[in-house]
């Protein structure tokens, strides 16, 4: 076995032949050790190392600090692992000296090429080259960026190609982990976004599916300026199709209990919930298609304390309905639509059927306004303290077909 192993995928680590970590505190005398180690065999003229890597320094300068590096890393080593060779004015690795994860992943690629060989390829490939290192010499960077992008390309080839063989079988959750992979290396890829999307729509999971292409499309905006190509965008309708076709297969037969005080207000655990708007912006959301919508929700639960705990049957109902009054009139107040989830807990919408862009500030007024109600109410009166949460994000609506002006919001 070779005396010295070198990991330079993701990183820098050196490890002795008894699998000891070597540390190396110069930065350059790891550009130089991970330079020579990835031309094995090679001689390289010490002019040449020298310039490679202080290039801002005159000759004689040079010269002394790979002296330096040098004296460096054989301190550094143990004796076996004393690995760099000089032969006249040159300096080499032997190949048997040495062994790399960047040889070994270009082995399993490029000479044997079999699945199993992609597999460990992909499998060894854990980051760049030399990721997050920067010694500070720009010829040695422009080494380091042409080699890097040579690996990461070969990297997502291999990935490619296993999930061309995982797509026409029958992909399981290590598909999804290594589309997962292929998009950390290239976010701007298209074809990888697709991949994991189909992924996600074939295990039923139409909302991660969903999500992705709204990161695809945040990306290409970001750092493009374009939209998702035509592929991208069908794939995403087609997504759309089969979660409403989901949806409405395992709906309920009748719709949710109708309103009970007023408008906007009604009883009953709704899942997903259904938003009813009084007929107010119906047209904005599509009746034939589910669209995703940026929406934030506010949701109020009386606290459950030992106060509370003690307060006979009547009095928690007028805690209940205190609190339903004063969501309704935050609600009222701010443009949200409540919602009644549980008897202890009642939920506000921001954001549908119509976004106005700052749902998220509406919904903080309102649970200032709510909390504040608390505050203000008749401390003679029975009342439980309540819990306020708030969350923005994405959900999915859809009108609800069995009544008008109203919405199913999942998310």
């Amino acid at each position: 076995m070779a005396p010295l192993h070198l990991t330079l995928l993701g990183g820098f680590q050196a490890r002795s032949l008894t699998d000891v970590a070597i540390a190396i505190p110069i930065k350059k005398a790891k550009a130089l050790l991970a330079y020579l180690a990835l031309h094995p065999g090679q001689l390289h003229p010490r002019d040449k190392l020298a310039a490679l890597l202080w290039e801002d320094s005159g000759e004689t300068q040079a010269r002394h600090s790979l002296r330096q590096a040098l004296v460096g890393l054989r301190k550094a080593f143990p004796r076996p692992a004393h690995v760099i060779a000089a032969e006249d004015d040159a300096l080499t690795i032997p190949p048997q000296a040495i062994e790399v994860d960047v040889l070994t992943f270009e082995r399993l690629l490029l000479r044997e090429g079999t699945p199993a060989a992609l597999e460990q390829a992909v499998a060894l490939y854990q980051g760049e080259l030399l990721e997050g290192f920067n010694p500070g010499a720009a010829g040695f960077e422009e080494w380091l960026m042409e080699r890097r992008g040579r690996l990461r390309e070969h990297a997502i080839a291999a990935a490619e190609a296993l999930l061309v063989r995982q797509l026409a079988d029958q992909p399981g959750s290590g598909a999804i982990g290594l589309a997962l992979r292929l998009v950390s290396w290239d976010p701007l890829r298209e074809s990888a976004q697709r991949t994991l999307m189909e992924l996600y729509a074939r295990q039923g999971r139409h909302g991660a599916a969903l999500k992705q292409y709204q990161i695809c499309r945040a990306v290409l905006r970001r750092e493009l300026g374009v939209e998702p190509d035509a592929q991208t965008e069908a794939l995403h309708q087609h997504i759309l199709q089969q979660r409403r076709a989901f949806t409405t297969a395992t709906s309920p037969a009748s719709p949710p209990p109708a309103p009970t005080d007023g408008p906007g207000e009604w009883s009953g655990d709704l899942p997903p919930a259904l938003v009813r708007t009084g007929g107010e912006a119906a047209t904005t959301i599509s009746p034939e298609t589910a669209e995703l919508r940026q929406a934030s929700v506010l949701v109020a639960r009386l606290a459950s304390t030992n106060a509370s705990e003690t307060l006979d049957l009547e009095n928690r109902h007028a805690a209940r309905q205190a609190l339903l009054a004063r969501a309704h009139a935050a609600s009222e107040r701010f443009g949200g639509w409540l919602i009644q989830q549980a008897p202890d807990a009642v939920m506000v919408v921001f954001g549908i059927p119509q976004a106005r862009g700052n749902e998220a500030e509406r919904a903080v007024h309102a649970a200032l306004a709510l909390q504040q109600a608390s505050a203000d109410a008749d401390p003679s009166r029975p009342a439980a303290p309540a819990r306020i949460g708030i969350a923005s994000g994405l959900v999915l609506v859809s009108p609800w077909r069995a009544e008008p002006h109203a919405y199913t919001v999942t998310g």
